[in-house]
C-alpha cells in the first residue's frame, strides 16, 4: 500500500472514536486492498456479543475521562438509545437506500446515499452505518463516510457540521490538525471531538490520493444495561 493510503487510513481512524467506527472506515475503496492483505475484516467477522463487549470498553475508557452530561445528542435525526433496528430498516425502505446487515445485525450499512437522506447538505454519502446493543435493539452509534471529496468540499462540510455541532454542544473537547485544509507538503488532516459522559460527536477530514475522505460519528456512551 502506497504511504499515502497508508497515513490516510492512520489519520481517519486515530481520534479512537469506537470499534464499530472502524467497520465503515475499513469498507472505503481505499481500504480494501489492505483488508484483502489481512485476511478480510476481523470486526464484521466477530460475534455480536463480541463486538458489545468491545464497544462498552471504548465507551467506557472515553467517558471516563469526560466531566459533564451532553446538553444534546445530536445524531443526523435519529435517537440514541432509543431508536430500534426495525425503524431504521423502515426508513431505510422509505428512502429505496441499499443496505446491509453485518454481526448478526447489530451493524446495519448503507452504501451511495444523498446527504439529503439524513437532512445534510454537500457531497453524496458513501456509507451510513448504524449500530445496535443486543438487548433491547437499540440504537447506539451513527456514523457517514465520504470520499472522493474537493478541499472546497470538505471544508465547506466540516466547517457547517462544525458550527452545528457548537451550537448544540458547546466548544469541543479536543481539536486535531489544520481546520483550512491545507498542509503542504504533507496531506492535510483536521478532527475534532465532543466528548462528554453520555455521549460522543466526532468529526474528521484527512486527505488521501483521491481527494479528500470525511467521517462521521455519533455515538452513545452508556450500556444498554445503564440507559435502559
Amino acid at each position: 500500500m502506497k504511504n499515502g493510503l497508508k497515513k490516510g487510513i492512520a489519520i481517519t481512524t486515530a481520534s479512537l472514536v469506537g470499534v464499530t467506527a472502524l467497520v465503515g472506515v475499513m469498507h472505503m475503496p481505499f481500504a480494501r486492498s489492505f483488508l484483502m492483505k489481512v485476511g478480510g475484516c476481523p470486526i464484521v467477522q466477530a460475534t455480536p456479543e463480541q463486538l458489545e463487549q468491545a464497544q462498552n470498553a471504548a465507551a467506557t475508557t472515553r467517558a471516563a475521562s469526560a466531566t459533564e452530561v451532553a446538553p444534546m445528542k445530536p445524531a443526523l435525526g435519529f435517537v440514541l438509545e432509543k431508536t430500534t433496528a426495525d425503524e431504521v430498516h423502515a426508513w431505510i425502505a422509505s428512502k429505496g437506500l441499499t443496505c446491509s446487515d453485518d454481526v448478526g445485525g447489530s451493524i446495519i450499512s448503507c452504501l451511495n446515499l444523498p446527504a439529503s437522506a439524513v437532512g445534510e447538505q454537500g457531497p453524496d454519502i458513501a456509507q451510513l452505518q448504524f449500530a445496535f446493543h443486543i438487548k433491547p435493539q437499540t440504537l447506539r452509534l451513527v456514523s457517514t463516510f465520504r470520499q472522493n471529496m474537493s478541499r472546497s468540499d470538505a471544508l465547506a462540510v466540516m466547517q457547517a457540521r462544525g458550527a452545528e455541532l457548537t451550537r448544540e454542544l458547546g466548544a469541543p473537547n479536543k481539536v486535531y490538525g489544520q481546520p483550512t485544509l491545507h498542509a503542504e507538503p504533507k496531506s492535510a488532516a483536521y478532527a475534532v471531538t465532543y466528548n462528554f459522559k453520555d455521549y460522543l460527536a466526532n468529526t474528521q477530514a484527512a486527505e488521501l490520493g483521491s481527494g479528500f475522505t470525511i467521517a462521521e460519528h455519533y455515538i452513545s456512551q452508556g450500556t444498554a444495561e445503564q440507559t435502559n
